[in-house]
């Protein structure tokens, strides 16, 4: 019987086709030189890819060589001072050369013809990179300069948003970019009510940054996506743009994912029956965060974000008995957290160990309901407390 050493280079090509872990890869190609001969570049060098959106060949290389794009799984997309070291593929045609400026505001861009071509013949070949990528598993998208905007479809749908709807195996998507919106009022972002991402487990978007006078977009195609598209989600990350913060109630927070066991929303809002009804109806949930509007009667016009001086926000929550079985950590209003742990730490789960973090606005000399929240807490050593200036306004 022929054992793995003596099997064909395309056989073997194959099966290391089926490893996921570049960890795993580089094991295999340890093993023999015979094998190092097949895992090497294409394999070990291309399972996982971080580089800059400006990396020019390594994206003309992945457009124009499939045979090597289908081999990545991991493919993260970050400016180097944001997202920290990079790793370039080792590959023929692959190197390390920049080719646009950075650092420059969008009004400037814009104004540049030529850079705005340069720019979107870079965003040219990350689509045709990604298309070539039917396996990827995981995509990170951390840029901070402009003017890409990847949560947005184009109406020739030549956008990277558009090409990641191919890759039928994407199971983390994760993506963080300051300029998430300019333009008109009622822009929608996103225009994804009909792309499916079925094996999406984590779904992770953070913007930074609304151009002054613009208003808050539509998320609305994002919240039909969401939870008709995406029925696996384990992990659920928001931070939009937008002000005043945009009501999430009765479009993400309408979702149902059984999976769902992790939990941060900031910058957005709902209303108290609104946050109740979806904790309610996600009791695997573990750890829970979300920021002030989230869970207030109304978004006036003027906003005084202490919640001190405005009792619009942290309103009170009928949490029903029991909510939240499983949770181990939250982070939210004093006002909030008392009463969703006042209804979880119940019967026998009253002495589980819960990490609260607590948060607070303004100078942080008033925190509304604070004294209920410490009161209760006295009554359990198993639950720590600390509290954060992270959302000081």
């Amino acid at each position: 019987m022929t054992d793995i050493t003596h099997l064909p280079p395309e056989v073997l090509d194959i099966i290391l086709s089926c490893i996921e872990d570049p960890t795993d890869v580089k094991h295999f190609a340890l093993t023999s030189r015979s094998f190092a001969a097949v895992a090497s570049p294409n394999h070990t060098q291309l399972r996982a890819v971080w580089c800059p959106r400006q990396s020019i060949s390594v994206w003309n290389s992945l457009a124009t060589n499939a045979a090597q794009a289908r081999n990545v799984r991991y493919l993260h997309i970050g400016d180097y001072e944001e997202s920290g070291p990079c790793h370039f593929p080792k590959v023929s045609g692959a190197t390390r050369t920049n080719t646009t400026p950075r650092n420059r505001w969008r009004g400037e861009l814009e104004a540049d013809s030529e850079l705005h071509d340069v720019l979107r013949a870079e965003e040219a070949l990350i689509i045709a990179a990604v298309k070539n990528m039917p396996h990827l598993l995981a995509f990170r998208w951390d840029c901070f300069d402009p003017p890409v905007v990847i949560a947005q479809r184009e109406p020739d749908e030549q956008d990277i948003w558009t090409a990641l709807s191919s890759c039928r195996d994407l199971r983390e998507l994760r993506i963080t970019e300051y300029y998430c919106y300019v333009g008109g009022p009622g822009r929608t972002l996103f225009g994804a009510e009909r792309f499916a991402f079925s094996s999406l487990t984590v779904f992770e978007y953070r913007t930074r940054y609304v151009e002054e006078g613009g208003v808050t977009p539509d998320y609305t195609s994002l919240g039909i996506m969401l939870r008709e598209r995406c029925p696996r989600l384990q992990r659920l990350n928001l931070v939009l743009a937008g002000f005043p913060p945009p009501d999430i109630g009765d479009s993400i927070l309408r979702g149902r994912w059984p999976d769902l066991q992790h939990l941060f929303l900031l910058a957005a809002a709902c209303r108290p029956e609104a946050l109740v009804t979806f904790l309610s109806a996600h009791p695997r949930l573990q750890t829970v965060g979300f920021s002030e509007f989230i869970g207030c009667r109304e978004i006036p016009g003027d906003i005084l974000w202490d919640p001190a001086l405005n009792p619009q926000i942290d309103a009170p929550l009928a949490c029903p008995a029991g909510i939240l079985p499983n949770l181990s950590e939250i982070e939210c209003c004093a006002g909030h957290a008392f009463d969703i742990l006042s209804a979880s730490l119940t019967g026998d789960r009253a002495d589980r160990h819960i990490s609260v973090e607590v948060l607070f606005y303004g100078d942080g000399s008033t925190v509304h309901r604070l004294a209920d929240f410490l009161s209760f807490i006295r009554r359990f050593p198993n639950v720590q407390v600390s509290d954060s200036a992270v959302f000081q306004r």
